[in-house]
């Protein structure tokens, strides 16, 4: 399986954060896809969304300086063409990942490779049910503004079966169509 050995793995990566940015550097194999992977779906557990790119490249990374033609592709990418919370993986790294690895991709509706959140596992059946399902509802309810609210449109489609999401955005208009009540 792909995550067996990450510990291992692990310790050969060169991690900087700031902000909300996390800048990971690794040769491009399926240990890439797997921290990519357990990064977002701990961050949308904990009700965070996140948007990302994966390429391969040149790049100097230490402590915490980075620079070169791979990280101005993946900011490049994460700024203009990930928009919704995703990771989507460039042409050229997505060439590089073998089999095992690409198990954990799909192509998403714009033809970006990107990774697939919702992997079935009985762990994350479990989490989707407890955590990320009921959070999706309660902030799509939350955001009236099509550019949020479209953030998690997106996320519904990727948790959701298409009748079901059919329903709640029925549903979740028809609440933003009825007025508050009046306040006595």
């Amino acid at each position: 399986m792909v995550f067996d050995n990450i510990e291992k793995q692990l310790q050969q990566l060169t991690v900087s954060q700031f902000t909300d940015t996390f800048v990971i550097s690794h040769s491009i194999s399926s240990v890439v896809i797997q921290i990519a992977f357990l990064l977002q779906r701990t961050l949308l557990v904990n009700k965070l969304v996140s948007r990302g790119a994966i390429t391969y490249g040149e790049i100097y990374h230490k402590s915490h300086r980075f620079i070169g033609p791979a990280i101005n592709e993946a900011y490049s990418m994460e700024t203009k063409e990930a928009m919704y919370p995703r990771i989507i993986i460039s042409n050229n790294a997505f060439n590089k990942l073998d089999n095992e690895a690409k198990r954990y991709i799909k192509t998403d509706k714009d033809g970006y490779p990107t990774i697939n959140i919702n992997t079935q596992t009985a762990i994350n059946d479990h989490e989707n049910n407890t955590y990320i399902k009921p959070f999706i509802l309660e902030e799509f309810k939350k955001y009236k503004d099509s550019n949020l609210r479209g953030k998690y449109h997106y996320l519904a489609r990727q948790f959701f079966k298409p009748n079901e999401i059919e329903n709640m955005i029925t549903e979740w208009d028809r609440d933003l169509l009825t007025p508050p009540p009046p306040q006595m």
